[in-house]
Protein backbone atom coordinates (compact mmCIF):
# COMPACT_ATOMS: atom_id res chain seq x y z
CA UNK A 1 0.00 0.00 0.00
CA UNK A 2 1.45 3.13 -0.80
CA UNK A 3 1.71 5.89 1.38
CA UNK A 4 0.13 9.34 0.31
CA UNK A 5 1.92 11.98 -0.29
CA UNK A 6 -0.32 15.55 0.58
CA UNK A 7 0.50 19.12 -0.42
CA UNK A 8 0.01 21.74 1.81
CA UNK A 9 0.92 22.25 4.87
CA UNK A 10 1.81 19.11 7.76
CA UNK A 11 3.18 19.53 11.09
CA UNK A 12 6.70 18.63 11.65
CA UNK A 13 6.43 15.19 13.21
CA UNK A 14 3.57 14.42 10.87
CA UNK A 15 6.22 14.71 7.66
CA UNK A 16 7.70 12.54 9.87
CA UNK A 17 5.59 10.22 10.38
CA UNK A 18 4.69 10.05 6.44
CA UNK A 19 8.72 9.51 5.72
CA UNK A 20 8.55 6.69 8.47
CA UNK A 21 5.39 4.75 6.52
CA UNK A 22 7.33 5.08 3.54
CA UNK A 23 10.59 4.11 5.06
CA UNK A 24 9.05 0.71 6.80
CA UNK A 25 7.26 0.15 3.45
CA UNK A 26 11.20 0.23 1.89
CA UNK A 27 12.20 -2.22 4.42
CA UNK A 28 9.66 -4.63 3.70
CA UNK A 29 10.63 -4.63 0.15
CA UNK A 30 13.93 -4.63 0.40
CA UNK A 31 13.41 -8.11 3.56
CA UNK A 32 11.50 -9.83 0.58
CA UNK A 33 13.99 -8.60 -2.26
CA UNK A 34 16.62 -10.55 0.16
CA UNK A 35 14.75 -13.42 0.75
CA UNK A 36 13.91 -14.15 -3.32
CA UNK A 37 17.46 -13.58 -4.15
CA UNK A 38 18.75 -16.36 -1.59
CA UNK A 39 16.32 -18.51 -2.58
CA UNK A 40 17.08 -18.64 -6.37
CA UNK A 41 20.69 -18.75 -5.67
CA UNK A 42 20.04 -21.85 -3.52
CA UNK A 43 16.85 -23.50 -3.23
CA UNK A 44 17.10 -26.06 -0.05
CA UNK A 45 14.59 -28.68 -1.95
CA UNK A 46 17.04 -28.64 -4.61
CA UNK A 47 20.19 -29.23 -2.80
CA UNK A 48 18.75 -31.78 -0.70
CA UNK A 49 17.38 -33.32 -3.71
CA UNK A 50 21.03 -32.89 -5.50
CA UNK A 51 23.12 -34.80 -2.47
CA UNK A 52 20.46 -37.68 -2.59
CA UNK A 53 21.03 -38.58 -6.15
CA UNK A 54 24.74 -38.41 -5.12
CA UNK A 55 24.92 -40.52 -2.47
CA UNK A 56 22.73 -42.45 -4.69
CA UNK A 57 25.26 -43.10 -7.36
CA UNK A 58 28.14 -43.34 -5.25
CA UNK A 59 26.26 -46.61 -3.48
CA UNK A 60 24.91 -47.99 -6.88
CA UNK A 61 28.49 -47.38 -8.43
CA UNK A 62 30.20 -49.19 -5.18
CA UNK A 63 27.72 -51.91 -5.37
CA UNK A 64 28.72 -52.78 -9.25
CA UNK A 65 32.05 -52.45 -8.05
CA UNK A 66 31.60 -55.10 -5.28
CA UNK A 67 29.73 -57.20 -7.48
CA UNK A 68 32.09 -57.61 -10.45
CA UNK A 69 34.80 -58.27 -7.94
CA UNK A 70 32.58 -61.09 -7.03
CA UNK A 71 32.84 -62.11 -10.61
CA UNK A 72 35.82 -62.19 -11.27
CA UNK A 73 36.41 -64.31 -7.88
CA UNK A 74 34.06 -66.25 -9.07
CA UNK A 75 35.68 -66.97 -13.02
CA UNK A 76 38.74 -67.84 -10.96
CA UNK A 77 37.49 -70.13 -9.50
CA UNK A 78 35.89 -71.94 -12.13
CA UNK A 79 38.86 -71.79 -14.34
CA UNK A 80 41.05 -73.17 -11.14
CA UNK A 81 38.47 -76.46 -11.27
CA UNK A 82 37.85 -76.67 -14.50
CA UNK A 83 42.06 -77.01 -15.11
CA UNK A 84 42.36 -79.56 -12.00
CA UNK A 85 39.18 -81.45 -13.15
CA UNK A 86 41.13 -81.89 -16.69
CA UNK A 87 44.14 -83.54 -14.88
CA UNK A 88 42.30 -86.01 -12.86
CA UNK A 89 39.75 -87.30 -16.06
CA UNK A 90 43.11 -86.80 -18.48
CA UNK A 91 44.68 -89.69 -16.58
CA UNK A 92 48.07 -87.54 -16.16
CA UNK A 93 47.98 -88.10 -12.48
CA UNK A 94 49.73 -91.26 -11.36
CA UNK A 95 50.51 -91.31 -7.97
CA UNK A 96 48.17 -91.71 -5.46
CA UNK A 97 48.90 -89.21 -3.20
CA UNK A 98 48.60 -86.64 -5.96
CA UNK A 99 45.58 -87.91 -7.19
CA UNK A 100 43.61 -87.72 -3.32
CA UNK A 101 45.43 -84.25 -3.03
CA UNK A 102 44.05 -82.90 -5.97
CA UNK A 103 40.36 -84.33 -5.25
CA UNK A 104 40.56 -82.36 -2.13
CA UNK A 105 41.88 -79.33 -3.47
CA UNK A 106 38.60 -79.69 -6.11
CA UNK A 107 36.15 -79.82 -3.10
CA UNK A 108 37.08 -77.44 -1.36
CA UNK A 109 37.17 -75.22 -4.05
CA UNK A 110 33.82 -76.12 -5.12
CA UNK A 111 32.66 -75.61 -1.62
CA UNK A 112 33.78 -72.21 -2.07
CA UNK A 113 32.34 -71.71 -5.61
CA UNK A 114 29.08 -72.78 -3.68
CA UNK A 115 29.42 -70.36 -1.58
CA UNK A 116 30.25 -67.41 -3.80
CA UNK A 117 27.18 -68.11 -5.45
CA UNK A 118 25.56 -66.78 -2.04
CA UNK A 119 27.82 -63.69 -2.20
CA UNK A 120 27.04 -63.02 -5.74
CA UNK A 121 23.28 -63.67 -5.45
CA UNK A 122 23.12 -60.81 -2.64
CA UNK A 123 25.72 -58.61 -4.48
CA UNK A 124 22.91 -58.60 -7.79
CA UNK A 125 20.22 -57.73 -5.30
CA UNK A 126 22.44 -55.06 -3.90
CA UNK A 127 23.08 -53.45 -7.18
CA UNK A 128 19.56 -53.75 -8.22
CA UNK A 129 18.45 -52.59 -5.47
CA UNK A 130 20.98 -49.20 -5.50
CA UNK A 131 19.97 -49.13 -9.34
CA UNK A 132 15.98 -48.76 -7.82
CA UNK A 133 17.07 -45.88 -5.61
CA UNK A 134 19.06 -44.12 -7.64
CA UNK A 135 16.24 -44.14 -10.63
CA UNK A 136 14.34 -42.50 -7.25
CA UNK A 137 16.56 -39.83 -6.67
CA UNK A 138 16.97 -38.88 -10.23
CA UNK A 139 13.10 -38.80 -10.99
CA UNK A 140 12.85 -37.12 -7.39
CA UNK A 141 15.71 -34.39 -8.81
CA UNK A 142 13.68 -33.77 -12.04
CA UNK A 143 10.39 -32.89 -9.65
CA UNK A 144 12.43 -30.52 -7.32
CA UNK A 145 14.20 -28.64 -11.14
CA UNK A 146 10.50 -28.55 -12.12
CA UNK A 147 9.26 -27.27 -9.28
CA UNK A 148 12.18 -24.73 -8.89
CA UNK A 149 11.67 -23.44 -12.54
CA UNK A 150 7.91 -22.51 -11.63
CA UNK A 151 8.79 -21.10 -8.79
CA UNK A 152 11.71 -18.98 -10.30
CA UNK A 153 9.54 -17.39 -12.61
CA UNK A 154 6.97 -16.34 -10.23
CA UNK A 155 10.08 -14.62 -8.42
CA UNK A 156 11.51 -13.27 -11.03
CA UNK A 157 8.08 -11.78 -11.39
CA UNK A 158 7.81 -10.65 -7.97
CA UNK A 159 11.24 -9.05 -8.17
CA UNK A 160 10.83 -7.44 -10.99
CA UNK A 161 7.58 -5.78 -9.15
CA UNK A 162 9.12 -5.36 -6.18
CA UNK A 163 12.23 -2.99 -7.76
CA UNK A 164 10.18 -1.21 -10.02
CA UNK A 165 7.64 -0.43 -6.68
CA UNK A 166 10.21 0.36 -5.02
CA UNK A 167 11.71 2.56 -7.16
CA UNK A 168 8.43 4.44 -7.27
CA UNK A 169 8.44 4.91 -3.61
CA UNK A 170 12.63 5.95 -3.34
CA UNK A 171 11.21 8.85 -5.62
CA UNK A 172 8.42 9.36 -3.15
CA UNK A 173 10.59 9.29 -0.46
CA UNK A 174 12.83 11.63 -1.88
CA UNK A 175 10.42 14.47 -2.26
CA UNK A 176 9.18 14.28 1.02
CA UNK A 177 12.79 14.06 2.39
CA UNK A 178 13.08 17.31 0.67
CA UNK A 179 10.79 19.14 2.45
CA UNK A 180 12.02 17.74 6.09
CA UNK A 181 14.07 20.50 7.88
CA UNK A 182 17.26 18.69 7.86
CA UNK A 183 17.73 19.31 11.64
CA UNK A 184 14.17 17.16 11.92
CA UNK A 185 15.56 14.53 9.27
CA UNK A 186 19.25 14.24 10.91
CA UNK A 187 17.22 13.46 14.42
CA UNK A 188 14.83 10.64 12.49
CA UNK A 189 17.62 9.00 10.74
CA UNK A 190 19.93 8.57 14.13
CA UNK A 191 16.67 7.46 15.99
CA UNK A 192 16.32 4.81 13.29
CA UNK A 193 19.66 3.70 13.32
CA UNK A 194 19.57 2.91 17.10
CA UNK A 195 16.13 1.50 16.96
CA UNK A 196 15.96 -2.67 16.00
CA UNK A 197 13.00 -2.06 14.28
CA UNK A 198 13.83 0.52 12.79
CA UNK A 199 11.45 2.79 14.24
CA UNK A 200 11.71 6.34 14.09
CA UNK A 201 8.47 8.02 14.47
CA UNK A 202 5.65 6.34 16.95
CA UNK A 203 1.67 7.38 17.12
CA UNK A 204 -0.10 8.19 20.30
CA UNK A 205 -2.66 5.34 20.58
CA UNK A 206 -5.03 5.66 23.65
CA UNK A 207 -2.77 8.13 25.44
CA UNK A 208 0.58 6.02 25.04
CA UNK A 209 3.14 5.67 23.07
CA UNK A 210 2.64 3.24 20.19
CA UNK A 211 6.34 1.29 20.31
CA UNK A 212 6.55 1.57 24.14
CA UNK A 213 3.65 1.71 25.81
CA UNK A 214 4.38 4.89 27.95
CA UNK A 215 1.85 6.96 28.57
CA UNK A 216 2.21 10.40 27.08
CA UNK A 217 0.59 13.85 28.86
CA UNK A 218 -2.28 16.07 27.22
CA UNK A 219 0.76 18.44 26.90
CA UNK A 220 2.92 16.23 24.71
CA UNK A 221 0.06 14.82 22.57
CA UNK A 222 -1.20 18.27 22.01
CA UNK A 223 2.49 18.77 20.77
CA UNK A 224 3.08 15.78 18.93
CA UNK A 225 -0.12 16.83 16.68
CA UNK A 226 0.49 20.48 16.07
CA UNK A 227 3.38 21.65 17.99
CA UNK A 228 6.26 23.72 16.11
CA UNK A 229 8.57 21.92 18.22
CA UNK A 230 8.98 17.58 18.18
CA UNK A 231 7.29 15.87 21.04
CA UNK A 232 9.90 12.94 22.30
CA UNK A 233 9.05 9.87 24.14
CA UNK A 234 10.19 10.01 27.21
CA UNK A 235 10.78 6.18 27.57
CA UNK A 236 11.99 4.98 24.38
CA UNK A 237 13.65 8.35 22.57
CA UNK A 238 11.10 8.15 19.73
CA UNK A 239 9.37 11.12 17.77
CA UNK A 240 5.56 11.29 18.63
CA UNK A 241 2.98 12.03 16.30
CA UNK A 242 -0.48 12.28 17.24
CA UNK A 243 -2.89 12.35 14.31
Amino acid sequence: MRTPLYSGCMSRAESLHRLQLLDTELDAARKRLHEITVALEGNPALTHTRTELVLAEKAHRQAAADLKLLELDARSLDEKISADEQRLYAGTIRAPKEMLDVQTEVASLKKRRNLLDDDLLAAMERVEQFKEDEARCREALSQAERNFGEDSAHMQAERERLIASAQAELERRQALANGIPKPDLDLYNAIRARKPNAIAVATIRSGACSQCGEMASSQLTQQARTGQSLAICSNCGRILYAQ
